[in-house]
């Protein structure tokens, strides 16, 4: 009987999609969807977090502790992070949608999926993001004494997250 030796993934392979709300369930139930995309290369995603909020309670006369009692749950803004994309992208033209029209028009919601991958390209775990939608776009500084690449970062509001274990 073998056994097989567990690693832990590393952070570095992954792939992040837009999609329609249509979308997620047959990319995370068959695993399929991984051809190659312009705006899913992201050097960097980072926000993955929640913290339950707490308020303090204290009792009259007791004044040694406080009850903390739970509120709701606080998401941290998703921020994707990629090379600038000077041609035309689903992803920027949402941004830019958003941000032209703003509160004229309904927002539109989309979810992100944010898939880990092992060696192999294969998602072990994933991350979705319900209901997302653009709330900041920015441009790395320009300096013509360094030569690095022109970085654009996204950052995204979202109703919750769910994880799942592929």
């Amino acid at each position: 009987m073998s056994t097989k030796l567990y690693y832990p993934p590393v952070g570095f392979h992954f792939d992040v999609r837009i999609l329609g709300k249509n979308d997620v369930r047959e990319i995370i139930e068959t695993k399929v969807g991984l051809s190659p995309n312009i705006d899913g290369k992201f050097s960097e995603v980072s926000g993955i977090s929640h913290e339950l909020q707490q308020d303090s309670y204290f009792e009259g006369g007791e004044n040694r502790f406080a009850y903390h009692l739970p509120k709701a749950v606080q998401y941290s803004p998703l921020i994707l992070k990629r090379g600038l994309v000077s041609c035309t992208s689903a992803m920027g033209n949402w941004i830019g949608d958003t941000a032209m029209h703003g509160l004229n028009n309904p927002i539109e919601l989309k979810h992100i999926l944010v898939m880990l991958l092992d060696d192999t390209n294969v998602p072990i775990v994933a991350w979705l993001f319900i209901n997302a939608y653009p709330t900041k776009w920015q441009v790395s500084g320009m300096n013509a004494l360094q030569n690095e690449i022109m970085v654009e970062t996204a950052e995204f509001s979202y109703h919750r997250f769910e994880k799942f274990g592929l």
